[in-house]
């Protein structure tokens, strides 16, 4: 008997495929994502200078507003979905990250120099055409902390929350939403925004070759755990050099 009877259409497609099951869950949750960056945006405006230094509340204010407001705003799109498949089934985690080390830690072994090397070059560019570089959050939330305690916040924000929030964001949702809505190039326009999103001149063309790689990770994986995995690797080894850099 053949497995995809009893299935419609729409569930016989790819994910993501205009017309797919998932296509229709990843429009609506890339507009909830819009929603909540906008709300994250707002948030940062209103409420940062209220809080005080160095707190956890201040932190994930600081590092992620954007991307944490637009994540929160798809978990509860994907929440009101008539559909037996949970959060985590329509976020592509499902089942678990186990075999998924491999495959990141392959990738991790060519990607970190590469974007290591592409961010020097790009700011030895940005140095010659006289373009000063832009206020780096993170450094300046490093430089701000006396204590163990918010150093975990930092390390649980940087490792763990922004590679979960932004692979599903980008990975998942932005780029099946354009997929869905026809637009070609989807890994392209993803890798644009997830550069742009971030706001660092000198680190647009290596946040441009990261997306690419986590992309390409994902859809060798048929799920988001090697990327997210892949994004924490990159995310810890550069929390650990600004770390140990002085000034």
């Amino acid at each position: 008997m053949s497995e995809l009877k009893g299935k419609t259409h729409e569930e016989n497609l790819p994910a993501g495929m205009p017309g797919s099951a998932d296509a229709g869950v990843m429009r609506r949750a890339a507009g909830f994502a819009l929603g909540g960056f906008a709300l994250g945006a707002l948030a940062q405006v209103a409420v940062v200078s209220r809080l005080p230094e160095g707190g956890p509340v201040r932190i994930l204010v600081d590092i992620l507003p954007l991307q944490l407001g637009a994540f929160g705003a798809v978990c509860l799109s994907f929440g009101t979905e008539s559909t037996n498949r949970g959060i985590r089934a329509l976020a592509e985690l499902d089942g678990g990250p186990r075999s998924a080390f491999g495959p990141a830690l392959r990738t991790m072994l060519w990607l970190y120099p590469t974007i290591f090397l592409v961010s020097l070059l790009s700011f030895r560019v940005l140095h010659w055409a006289g373009i000063p570089p832009a206020e780096n959050t993170l450094l300046r939330t490093l430089a701000q902390q006396r204590n163990v305690f918010s150093w975990g916040v930092i390390a649980l924000v940087v490792v763990v929350l922004a590679p979960v929030s932004e692979e599903v964001l980008f990975r998942r949702v932005l780029h099946d939403a354009l997929e869905a809505f026809d637009v070609a190039g989807a890994a392209w326009w993803t890798a644009l925004a997830f550069a742009l999103v971030h706001a660092q001149p000198g680190q647009l063309v290596s946040l441009f070759v990261l997306s690419l790689a986590l992309q390409r990770l994902r859809a060798r994986q048929g799920n988001l755990w090697s990327a997210v995995l892949l994004h924490a690797l990159v995310n810890g080894i550069s929390l650990i050099i600004l770390a140990l850099t002085p000034g």
